[in-house]
């Protein structure tokens, strides 16, 4: 979203970076991007879409942030599971 408001025109090896390896619609994303022009009251809900997103993230990391805080007198419980591969001290914790 961020690269389709920050640009006038659509740069495909921009956009198909973006656009996660397992899809399969890569080139429909692309065809329904191509020839598009967001208006200024789109820009203005997908700016406010992001802004709150990005609110949103800085609230799930103030919680984690305490739950770890909160976690760390018992860590002797948990720290042993995050030798274990993929697993963070988040997910121990939980």
């Amino acid at each position: 979203m961020k690269e389709v408001m920050k640009s006038n025109v659509i740069d495909d090896d921009k956009i198909l970076k973006l656009v996660h390896k397992s899809c399969k619609n890569k080139d429909k994303i692309l065809d329904s991007l191509h020839g598009y022009r967001i208006e200024s009251d789109q820009r203005f809900k997908m700016e406010k879409s992001l802004d709150h997103m990005e609110y949103l993230d800085q609230l799930i990391d103030s919680c984690e942030v305490e739950l770890i805080k909160r976690a760390y007198p018992f860590r002797r419980s948990f720290q042993h599971i995050t030798q274990i591969k993929g697993i963070s001290a988040l997910s121990a914790i939980l």
